[in-house]
């Protein structure tokens, strides 16, 4: 067994100041650990002495980020995957709609079922004389959101020389890794048309049909567009709405001279250029399940790839082999795996509205 070695105390030892924070610290502490630099706990007290947070992620039965355990999972699991997810890297923003918009709790559910709700808007009998009843007002619940979970996962992998020697930053760039892996496939699904399937919800404009842009260009264009965009889900979310585009005409927009827009405008790298949406954000619904879960390994064989495959396998004519293949044993580097699962959907139908090809 090798000798548990020293390494740099992080020049900020302040008590966690994030809800996510106490599980980035449960992972670093997890593979500084596989590499012997002492026991997880040791770790945690070491580098993070001011946390006391921490303590109780270590301390699952049989892992680190075992959110079976009730402490953690009550108290602290459901905190920290929400911020892991609501601040997510610089070019997501599904994470920010989702904080801004009705936000659940799976909690072991197999399904959340959101009705729709919509108040009748004749014959509501406000005003009434002295004495007389007061009318019940009915409102019509519709079929709303069903909600199941999906499950998210992503692999990164860090050498064993930025633990040995940047423990502070190591902190840093581990929730960079982790938040901007996640976010990325979160907004590329979230705004997208697909149709829900056994692994991914729907994306928002799935059976929305495209508005048509204005010709013409300029500025003109621009708040045409807009402009149709919010009437379009005026009706469900009246000023409570938010506007999603590619970071290219985000920066059109935010540079627009004289641009005061009271309605937030969100870039995603999910969407292509030439494409905005219009989201009525009382309509949009989302659901986490606080049972995050994560492992390290020093010791295996991984597919380099954002669309893996089998390490090998039989075919026809002849048997394949995934490359590249990276063996973190031989090149001395950690993996890091992180799971949760998370889903959306709409309350009403027409609560999104969205273009494309836009001229400005």
């Amino acid at each position: 067994m090798q000798a548990p070695r020293l390494f740099p105390l992080p020049s900020d030892l302040r008590p966690t100041t994030r809800p996510s924070q106490p599980l980035v610290r449960a992972m670093l502490a997890h593979a500084l650990a596989v590499d012997a630099y002492g026991s997880q706990d040791d770790i945690a007290r070491r580098l993070w002495p001011k946390d006391e947070q921490i303590i109780p992620v270590m301390k699952a039965a049989t892992a680190p980020a075992d959110t079976t355990t009730s402490g953690w999972a009550s108290q602290l699991a459901a905190q920290s995957i929400a911020d892991l997810v609501t601040t997510l890297g610089p070019v997501t923003c599904a994470g920010e709609l989702m904080r801004r918009a009705v936000a659940l709790e799976f909690g072991g559910s197999a399904q959340i079922n959101v009705p729709s709700i919509i108040s009748a808007a004749v014959g509501a009998g406000a005003w009434i004389a002295q004495g007389a009843p007061i009318p019940v007002r009915q409102l019509v619940v519709g079929p709303g959101a069903t909600l199941t979970p999906k499950k998210v996962a992503a692999l990164f992998v860090v050498t064993q020389e930025l633990l040995d020697h940047s423990t502070p930053n190591a902190e840093k760039l581990i929730r960079s890794a982790a938040t901007e892996s996640i976010g990325l496939e979160i907004d590329s699904a979230m705004f997208d048309a697909a149709a829900a399937s056994a692994t991914r919800p729907a994306g928002l404009r799935n059976g929305v049909a495209g508005l048509t842009a204005t010709a013409g260009g300029g500025d003109a264009a621009l708040m045409k567009d807009l402009t149709a965009l919010a009437a379009a889900v005026a009706p469900v979310g009246g000023t409570n709405i938010a506007f999603v585009t590619s970071p290219t005409e985000a920066a059109k927009i935010a540079m627009r001279p004289g641009s005061e827009f009271k309605i937030p405008v969100y870039a995603s790298s999910g969407l292509a250029s030439g494409i905005i949406m219009a989201i009525a954000l009382p309509a949009l619904v989302s659901a986490m399940d606080p049972a995050v879960r994560f492992e390290t390994s020093k010791q295996v064989e991984l597919h380099m790839s954002d669309a893996p495959t089998p390490l090998s396998a039989v075919d026809t004519p002849a048997n394949t082999v995934a490359a590249p293949i990276r063996s973190t044993f031989q090149t001395d580097c950690v993996a890091f795996k992180v799971l949760f699962e998370v889903s959306w959907g709409l309350r009403a139908a027409n609560a999104v509205a969205w273009t494309s090809a836009v001229t400005w």
